[in-house]
């Protein structure tokens, strides 16, 4: 996933009762198993992950578990056993299908977890994505701590959804590659290629009806802000060479998940947005599809996604000052690298136009 899940925040609270006042031990908090997974109908989406969470002051790497097996049922009683990837990683080569049923079971320190049978839901789609010249208002702090309003010029892509029975719940992880050219001396054809990528930060980017609607579309679902000031970006040693910004590279991965997955994430949401208020959301209310079978009473963290995918990759771009944008669908899978700039005669493989 393009955003790490948080399974766990433990909240301070100091409890006042006339002059007592309550310390709460964290020193020594027990290490659940925690299990992260995802399965889609694209084996290079996969992934499982079986962890430990730690003790509130140790700041160390997350503790991994050693000797896990991971093994996917679906409704026919077929097994696809996990590969390890790594200590606590894993990938499973199988595609699942829409339709289909699955459980996940996980072995780990002697213990058997089985997910709840999850119903694998149609490939998700659209009905419109679209992209539209904005400006926007952002909130930041100057040095005193005060905030202030600033003024953002760019373009925000949208997409219409489809409401049915089988599927009407999505999320979105974007990654966006803006793209910027030095056009090359009078006399050379070597022009400087430069690009900076970066993922979606922020909560889940989640969408569902509302609750008792009766439309068969959701609208103009935001996906993302791009701004059009190249200013914003680079550095002033290279603004000085006389950059052109060309455009976005915007990439979607698209899922189509169940209510149970969508209610997931929605609490997932809750709890990044919290700001320590008495009736905040706290980890134990990520309710996980995850028993212990030898020990229903132990305790485990964690969730069993099976999601439908589709991948998405579109170009947009709005001049600054306009009230227009285009925007095109691009059938190029080309791996857009890290940010970096290159010195060619020819653009990079990932490289889209106007």
């Amino acid at each position: 996933m393009g955003k790490k899940i948080l399974y766990i925040a433990l909240i301070l609270m100091t409890c006042f009762s006339c002059e007592e006042i309550y310390q709460a031990d964290l020193d020594d908090v027990e290490n659940f198993i925690v299990i992260e997974a995802l399965i889609t109908n694209d084996q290079d989406v996969n992934f499982v992950r079986v962890s430990k969470t730690q003790d509130f002051y140790d700041n160390g790497v997350v503790s991994k578990v050693e000797g896990a097996t991971v093994e996917l049922i679906n409704d026919e009683g077929h097994s696809f056993w996990g590969a390890e990837s790594g200590t606590g990683n894993f990938v499973l080569f199988h595609n699942a299908i829409p339709g289909k049923t699955y459980k996940l079971i996980v072995v780990a320190e002697g213990d058997t977890y089985e997910s709840e049978i999850e119903l694998m839901p149609p490939v998700p789609t659209y009905d419109s994505l679209y992209v539209i010249p904005e400006t926007i208002i952002e909130y930041r702090y100057n040095y005193l701590g005060v905030p202030f309003e600033t003024e953002k010029t760019g373009l925000t892509a949208y997409i219409d959804l489809p409401i049915a029975d089988s599927l009407s719940q999505y999320r979105f992880e974007m990654t966006k590659t803006m793209e910027w050219k030095i056009d090359p001396p009078i006399g050379s054809s070597i022009a400087t290629f430069g690009w900076i990528k970066n993922n979606d930060t922020g909560v889940f980017n989640i969408k569902a009806p509302l609750r008792y609607s009766n439309e068969d579309l959701m609208r103009k679902h935001s996906l993302l802000f791009m701004s059009n000031r190249l200013e914003l970006y680079l550095p002033t040693e290279i603004l000085e060479r006389d950059p052109h910004m060309v455009g976005w590279v915007i990439e979607v991965d698209q899922y189509g998940m169940s209510e149970k997955s969508y209610s997931f994430y929605e609490s997932m949401n809750g709890q990044l947005e919290a700001e320590g208020k008495l009736f905040d959301p706290v980890y134990s209310q990520l309710e996980s599809n995850f028993t212990c079978v030898n020990n229903p009473d132990k305790e485990v963290i964690g969730f069993f996604e099976l999601s439908s995918y589709r991948y998405l990759r579109f170009f947009a771009m709005s001049d600054f000052g306009s009230t227009k944008s285009v925007m095109h669908l691009t059938s190029n899978t080309a791996v857009i690298p890290a940010t970096n700039s290159i010195e060619s005669d020819t653009a990079p493989a990932f490289w889209e136009i106007r």
